[in-house]
């Protein structure tokens, strides 16, 4: 039997179980006592109502003696987009918006706001040409371990990305407890606050749950919109750097870096 996601807009019912070591999550549609029974393993964050959970391994196991099994993983409902599933990435947050993992379905709402030429291009990419592009950047770009779709609360649709680059994956730092902050929004939802209320839930999530020492973010020479969230949500300026190559752009630019320590940030929360 192999997973895969035919469960697109249902919410999936999920129980703490102990079978065997380590603690397992069971994944339970009305099982038939010939199917497999298949088993999640799952890794609490932080905050209680979200969780992490991967796909670990189905199993030939005594079948359940109860076909019409539903279980419960206190009061949360995770819910499956893609087509096929390894990881259900948790999702953070927000007043107003919800961050979670980009998937292969949403490569239409991308190619929406990533066509627009005031989006990519001082952001250091260019604007998407086809629908086909979106997927593919989606596929290729868009799918590191901390990339996020933005989402109106209530939505599904995402608006803009925002994402920590780990190390290898920055050429910012080449230390494990620091990370790059990236994000662009669609043109439409500029001027509402969303910038900084999605960043800051994204370096609490660095600090708090990653485990970051200093979180890293730089702008190109005159993306003053850029600059302002990045002032807003605490960072500080640390230089400039006057010749940095933009390969997608085919370009030379001055980028300016800036910097967020843990204990700056503490310090702000602190206020």
């Amino acid at each position: 039997m192999v997973l895969t996601n035919r469960f697109k807009g249902s919410g999936i019912r999920l129980s703490q179980l102990r079978w065997g070591a380590p603690l397992l999550y069971v994944l339970a549609m009305n099982l038939r006592p010939a199917l497999d029974v298949t088993f999640i393993e799952a890794h609490r964050r932080v905050r209680p109502a979200v969780t992490f959970v991967c796909i670990a391994s189905i199993r030939v196991t005594p079948p359940p003696r109860n076909s019409q099994q539903t279980l419960l993983a206190g009061q949360s409902i995770l819910q499956f987009n893609a087509l096929r599933v390894k990881e259900v990435d948790y999702m953070l947050e927000t007043e107003r918006l919800t961050l979670r993992a980009w998937a292969e379905t949403d490569a239409e709402s991308l190619y929406s706001y990533a066509k627009d030429p005031d989006i990519g291009p001082i952001a250091g990419w260019p604007a998407h040409r086809s629908k086909e592009e979106s997927l593919n950047t989606i596929r290729h770009v868009l799918n590191g371990k901390e990339c996020y779709a933005i989402c109106e609360r209530g939505s599904n649709n995402p608006i803009g990305s925002i994402e920590l680059k780990l190390n290898g994956h920055t050429d910012m730092t080449d230390r494990d407890d620091e990370c790059e902050l990236g994000y662009w929004l669609g043109k439409p939802f500029w001027g509402r606050g969303y910038m900084p209320e999605a960043a800051k839930e994204v370096i609490r999530h660095g600090f708090v749950d990653l485990g970051m020492s200093a979180i890293w973010c730089g702008y190109y020479d005159g993306n003053l919109k850029s600059k302002r969230v990045q002032e807003k949500v605490g960072f500080v300026y640390h230089h400039t750097c006057d010749e940095v190559p933009v390969p997608l752009m085919h370009e030379v630019r001055v980028g300016h870096v800036n910097v967020l320590t843990k204990s700056r940030w503490q310090n702000l929360a602190a206020c």
